[in-house]
């Protein structure tokens, strides 16, 4: 059976890469590394007027608690 707690873990979804990416600096900054995912198809096609997609930030299982509190 997979461990479920190796995958990573979304704590907060944007619309925009800079904001996630603001994000990720903050829990970075404190010890927890992350992911962003969906940043660079969301910037270009938000240049065009089009939203649709999502920008997730990813932490590990462990560090979810905690980044969920620094945000």
């Amino acid at each position: 059976m997979p461990d479920t707690n190796a995958k990573p873990l979304t704590v907060a979804t944007y619309t925009s890469g800079p904001r996630a990416h603001l994000a990720k600096s903050i829990l970075e900054r404190n010890g927890i590394q992350t992911a962003v995912v969906g940043d660079q198809i969301a910037d270009t096609l938000g240049y065009i007027g089009v939203v649709v997609t999502k920008v997730e930030l990813l932490v590990r299982h462990s560090d979810a608690e905690e980044a969920r509190r620094l945000l």
